[in-house]
């Protein structure tokens, strides 16, 4: 989610319908990753959802007790559940994308071999290892060299793993839609 009070108010309806005892709610700015983790280790904190500029996606995972392996892979965490004051992370972009991605490969009837990842958004790394996964030959490439290098060393993609198109299927990973001046340009963000 967003954060944006739409947002929090479609979460807690949502909750109040399903008869949960919970309030969704959103911190709008964190001076650290210690210091989110360290709210969500309340005992009223069930759990959350990751999002935001700043990397805090990666940079909360040296926080965390536990980190299911994808997210290790992925270097990503969208997902944490408190536990007893235990926070565990988790990745579900992947889980929501290999599911997307099976459905509409299998309904569209299309063979797909080879994939391109633009972008190095957060979900960049969850597309990388989901569509490996599935068999499907991928590469990642982007506007910014330097970022694009960092985010390749960083999962461990190799130089000789890139080639060029065409590809069968573009996944577009770029984080431009959670940029306030985007949002509010198109009059998404209230």
């Amino acid at each position: 989610t967003s954060g944006s009070q739409t947002s929090i108010e479609k979460y807690n309806e949502a909750l109040r319908q399903l008869g949960l005892n919970l309030v969704y709610f959103s911190f709008a700015h964190l001076v650290s990753p210690e210091v989110y983790a360290g709210l969500l280790r309340s005992p009223i904190t069930r759990g959350a959802a990751v999002t935001g500029k700043g990397g805090l996606k990666s940079s909360i995972i040296p926080f965390l007790d536990e980190v299911e392996p994808l997210a290790l892979k992925t270097l990503t965490v969208n997902t944490v559940v408190n536990q007893g004051g235990k926070l565990y992370g988790y990745n579900t972009d992947s889980y929501g994308l290999k599911t997307a991605l099976e459905k509409g490969i299998s309904e569209s009837g299309i063979q797909v071999k080879t994939a391109v990842i633009y972008g190095y958004g957060g979900v960049s790394g969850a597309a990388y290892f989901v569509l490996k996964e599935m068999g499907i030959r991928v590469t990642i490439t982007g506007r910014d060299p330097e970022k694009l290098a960092r985010k390749k060393t960083a999962l461990g993609i190799e130089p000789e793993d890139h080639f060029e198109g065409p590809w069968d299927l573009l996944v577009e990973a770029t984080p431009v839609s959670s940029e306030s001046d985007f949002l509010k340009s198109e009059g998404l963000e209230d």
